[in-house]
């Protein structure tokens, strides 16, 4: 694993009322708390009360740091404080996704307890949420320590950081690459995009992703965080859940994908219309007047039977491919043979999500080779006895 450190390179927020000025009977422990990362040389954001207009711009900070009562009332705080917390805390969340620590004199079992009760944590799981008594953080060699601990037992806040590392590096790369070559090159990339027909926006992040992608070196993950603890039960239904999250997003999006998927009238269809067809083109033409190209899909039952455990696959003929899980753990198997051809105006509201790659790329290869083959004389059942 990445030194502790290396992992939080950014700036930080630090919230506690003991660092108000003219505070006279201030708390010490912050302060220590604070030399540690000053001492560091990672740069600080700090306040007394809890930042309300400035969360918009907590996009890209590495780290929150909170004291669990700002009013220094210990143990009698009131519910509407708490209350002032777990909406900051949701606000947080609905910004960015980044670890916040809870470092308090009062009960770290109280704090969880309350956390968990409005569903922002779950003891027994990880959790994007620290919770530490600032009594247990002397020094730096103790702080960071709780911090590189707590790290190993949260493989998303591990991911995370290890790989915006990453992304960050390549990101600086491919933008000066892109500067040096030519300062305007965001201006030829628009005007031949727009010469072409296409939705700039759209296109110029495919340009930029995956240049991003080509500069993105592969990350070496620690295994032992990431292998699977013996202390930690993961069941097959919430392994179902984290597939469907790699393979199928749910979302309502005003444009369309090569991927999407509609349910109408019970079943499944799933758009196999090139990307690049799928944008409007012609001066007034809206998506609604754009053609897709829907291929109709069952729902599988039984899946035991259709499955393949020697290669971790679905044995589908060459008209098929099976897609599992999605919406809601499901398995559907499209069927290359049921092809039709609608206007997305009639079906938008029936569109229920986008099978991402490299499935929905796989799915497109299959069904390439399908329109493509060529049909062989059957062998007769004698010849083979």
């Amino acid at each position: 694993m990445s030194n502790v450190l290396d992992l939080f390179k950014g700036v930080g927020v630090i919230i506690d009322d003991d660092l108000k000025p003219e505070k006279e009977d201030a708390d010490q422990k912050i302060f220590d708390i604070k030399k540690s990362f000053d001492d560091e040389n990672v740069p600080l954001l700090t306040y007394w009360e809890l930042p309300n207009k400035e969360v918009i711009h907590f996009k890209s900070v590495s780290f929150i740091l909170l004291d669990w009562d700002l009013y220094g009332l210990g143990s009698t705080l009131p519910q509407s404080a708490i209350n002032d917390n777990i909406e900051f805390i949701k606000q947080i969340n609905n910004v960015c996704f980044v670890p916040i620590f809870i470092f308090s004199n009062e009960s770290k079992q109280d704090i969880e307890l309350k956390l968990t009760e409005v569903g922002l944590y779950d003891a027994l799981k990880s959790n994007h949420i620290f919770v530490e008594s600032k009594s247990e953080l002397k020094n730096t060699k103790a702080l960071f320590g709780k911090i590189e601990e707590w790290v190993k037992q949260t493989p998303s806040i591990y991911v995370l950081k290890e790989w915006d590392l990453a992304l960050r590096k390549a990101k600086n790369s491919l933008f000066w690459d892109l500067y040096h070559i030519n300062p305007e090159w965001a201006k030829v990339f628009y005007g031949t995009i727009k010469k072409d027909g296409g939705d700039v926006s759209y296109e110029t992040s495919e340009i930029l992703f995956e240049n991003l992608k080509t500069r993105t070196l592969p990350v070496e993950f620690d295994a032992s965080i990431l292998s699977v603890s013996t202390t930690v039960t993961i069941t097959p239904d919430e392994i179902k859940q984290v597939l469907e999250g790699q393979r199928f997003r749910k979302h309502n999006l005003d444009m369309i994908f090569t991927g999407d998927i509609f349910f109408k009238d019970g079943k499944y269809y799933i758009n196999v219309r090139p990307q690049c067809d799928c944008i409007p083109r012609k001066k007034g033409q809206t998506i609604d007047d754009i053609a897709v190209y829907l291929i109709e899909a069952k729902t599988l039952k039984h899946l035991d039977k259709h499955y393949d455990k020697d290669y971790g696959l679905f044995k589908d003929k060459d008209s098929q491919f099976t897609v599992f899980p999605v919406n809601d753990k499901k398995a559907i198997q499209f069927e290359f043979k049921l092809f039709t051809v609608e206007q997305f105006k009639d079906w938008k509201t029936y569109r229920i999500g986008t099978l991402l790659p490299p499935f929905i790329t796989r799915l497109i290869q299959k069904y390439v080779a399908y329109m493509q083959r060529q049909g062989l004389p059957r062998i007769p059942e004698e010849a083979i006895k």
